[in-house]
């Protein structure tokens, strides 16, 4: 595959928690940062880092909890409220990026394997994040009444604000309550970040305090069940808010891509 920006070589799950410490440890109380995992240049965050099949609305609530609970001011994507996934367009023709058709060129210049590309570009480009913003399961997702400059992802009729809107228990609701309990939990915002997963590679899982508080995070980055987490000795665990409805009637073992935020009580 080599090198070039299109040979996709996926993501290390490590590498991605360090990333995060780094930022809190670079900055410390003396900087602020506004933590993100996708916008307008990156692939829909629930296809980069959850799973955006099965999983959809679960990993894409799990994120928005990690992204809620870090230090800073949050940034979040217009569609990724509604669970929007990255677009896999069969032709280069309905590609608008300059940056992939340029690089489609090049590569087919070169002599490189096109399929992959292509599977690279569904990974990738920047059109992932571009196709119209999906309002309802009308024409063109409801976006327009005319010609869109880029066709709708196909899965408009299923994933859309008006979808989201009617389900109490969505995405959309769900990144809500998540603000809100920032909102209350002001540690949340400002408080000091520890890494407590131990390099687990299924596992993010942090804590947050200061003088007024302290949280616990649980973060199940895959579809397996975990039952060994790490949690802190002779302090009580209130839950505070869970991407799956009935966890408190649970032990702390986490379901396929489960998250769960703890107040020590």
């Amino acid at each position: 595959w080599g090198v070039d920006k299109y040979d996709y070589v996926g993501w290390d799950f490590n590498e991605f928690k360090q990333v995060f410490n780094n930022w809190h440890q670079a900055l410390g109380e003396q900087g602020w940062v506004s933590p993100f995992l996708d916008n307008h240049d990156f692939s829909r965050m629930v296809s980069r880092w959850g799973n955006d099949g099965e999983y959809r609305v679960q990993s894409a609530k799990l994120l928005a909890t990690l992204i809620l609970t870090l230090r800073g001011t949050p940034s979040i994507y217009m569609g990724s409220e509604i669970g929007m996934t990255n677009v896999a367009f069969d032709s280069i023709e309905d590609y608008d990026d300059v940056e992939t058709r340029n690089a489609y060129q090049a590569y087919k210049a070169a002599g490189k394997d096109m399929d992959k590309f292509m599977k690279a570009v569904h990974h990738q480009s920047r059109d992932n994040v571009r196709t119209p913003i999906q309002w309802d399961a009308t024409e063109h997702a409801g976006f327009t009444t005319g010609t869109p400059w880029i066709k709708v992802n196909p899965n408009y009729p299923s994933i859309n604000a008006e979808a989201v809107l009617a389900d109490t228990n969505s995405i959309f609701y769900y990144y809500q309550n998540m603000l809100t309990v920032r909102r209350m939990h002001k540690t949340l915002v400002y408080g000091d970040f520890e890494l407590i997963d131990q390099g687990s590679d299924q596992l993010f899982a942090y804590r947050r305090w200061d003088e007024q508080g302290e949280f616990f995070v649980y973060l199940n980055f895959s579809e397996t069940e975990l039952r060994t987490l790490p949690r802190p000795q002779n302090k009580y665990l209130e839950l505070v808010i869970a991407n799956y409805e009935g966890a408190e009637d649970h032990e702390l073992i986490l379901r396929p891509w489960e998250a769960r935020v703890y107040r020590v009580g």
